[in-house]
């Protein structure tokens, strides 16, 4: 088991290694907390707080490109439960050069907000954490048809039966 006072570093490239650190540090509240350059033909801006467990570092492989977000659906969440703090930290991320955007799974759109930067990754805040009541969706056969064949899973008797029992998520 990873132990609670394990640090947590989430590390992605990008062409804008000067820009999105600051994106990042403007919007969240961060720190430079190291930077790497050259290091085997890679810079690196590692940001956040020196008594939190998580970090993001952003890196940039010299002489390369990289594509942007490769998904609508890549985000990175954090919860928040004050709602002056939740709204505080919109207008920050806001005010840092992110663009609002609609998620990709509707769900979320109805808890939070999303927030882009500019390689396209996407941030969220959660808001009401702590207070709100698990998701019930109710398994239609065309979700169930769609979601299957999204991740192609083969039909066979265990599909059929699932979809029998009418499961809750």
């Amino acid at each position: 088991m990873i132990k609670e006072k394990t640090i947590m570093r989430v590390a992605r490239p990008t062409n804008n290694l000067d820009d999105i650190s600051r994106m990042y540090q403007q919007g969240l509240g961060y720190n430079v907390l190291g930077r790497i350059e050259n290091h085997n033909g890679f810079d690196g801006i590692i940001i956040g707080h020196s008594n939190h467990s998580h970090h993001l570092e952003f890196t940039h492989h010299r002489g390369t490109k990289v594509a942007g977000a490769t998904t609508s659906d890549n985000l990175l969440i954090f919860y928040i439960d004050d709602a002056n703090d939740w709204r505080r930290a919109c207008d920050e991320m806001a005010s840092a050069g992110f663009t609002t955007v609609p998620t990709y799974n509707p769900y979320w759109d109805n808890v939070g907000n999303t927030f882009e930067d500019i390689d396209g990754y996407r941030f969220f805040y959660r808001t009401q954490f702590g207070n709100c009541e698990p998701i019930k969706i109710k398994l239609t056969k065309s979700l169930f048809v769609d979601r299957m064949k999204i991740i192609n899973f083969p039909f066979n008797q265990w599909a059929v039966n699932f979809f029998n029992n009418n499961f809750i998520f």
